[in-house]
């Protein structure tokens, strides 16, 4: 039989171990993580719409990864970005 994951939202992490304890169930630990397009200079990226979903992902919990900081190359050192407009 394989193994179930259920992923279940929440901030009571009490609550779950709890659950999980009368389900039988067994925790794992989990990471989350949400990539902001915040790197203008490398790609197309809308900075104030970045900048807004960076905070709710922080403020949600998530583990936010950004192409500006923590990229060394996006999409390869020999690509170089062009114009280009969203229609």
């Amino acid at each position: 039989m394989e193994d179930l994951v259920l992923t279940i939202p929440t901030q009571d992490g009490a609550f779950i171990e709890t659950l999980a304890q009368r389900m039988g169930w067994t925790m794992r630990r989990t990471a989350t993580f949400m990539l902001v397009a915040d790197d203008d200079a490398r790609d197309h990226a809308d900075l104030a719409e970045g900048a807004r979903r960076e905070a709710k992902w922080r403020e949600a919990g998530y583990t936010v990864i950004s192409m500006k900081n923590d990229f060394k190359t996006i999409y390869g050192y020999s690509v170089e970005k062009t114009d280009f407009t969203f229609q």
